[in-house]
Order: structure tokens, then sequence, then C-alpha cells
């Protein structure tokens, strides 16, 4: 098993990985922006947040350390996920 003592990275836009273990929540930014909560939560911690997205925010990617903002959608990053699996556990 190749994979095996490493980490698997996810691509998420321009040119930045982190490992697909440290995600905790991949969500559409808009589905996430509709309560006041969440934006709220953003506000709070918006000195961890790096905005990736060049054209328009599509997806939320949570991890202990940051949130990102990608312009790609949450489909594709989940996709690329489950491929970079599929391939740790070749």
């Amino acid at each position: 098993n190749w994979g095996e003592g490493y980490n698997v990275y996810i691509y998420i836009e321009n040119n930045n990985f982190i490992p697909l273990k440290d995600i905790i929540l991949i969500i559409e930014h808009s589905d996430f922006m509709k309560d006041k909560k969440n934006r709220d939560y953003l506000d709070k911690y918006r000195k961890k947040i790096i905005d990736l997205s060049r054209k328009e925010p599509r997806t939320i990617i949570m991890t202990n350390e940051f949130i990102y903002i990608s312009s790609y959608t949450n489909r594709a990053l989940k996709m690329r996920a489950e491929e970079m699996e599929n391939l740790k556990n070749l």
C-alpha cells in the first residue's frame, strides 16, 4: 500500500493542497451563508479564513486550523477527495 504512512492531499485551488484527513466539513458557500449563525461564525473567525476563490465563492472547506473558500464546486472537491482516497488504498 503506497499510501501507508503518508498524508493524502486534496487540491483545493490556486496551487493549494490540504491533507484530506484535516477536512472537517465541505459545504456549499451559498447554503452555509443562508443562516445568520453561520455568517456570525465566519465573522468571528475571519482571521482564519483563506479566500482562494478567484471568481464566485462556491465552497467552504473547514479544517481545525483554517477555513478555506474555493470557487470550485462542492461536488468537484468531493470527487477529488474520493479519487485520492481510492489511490491511497491501491
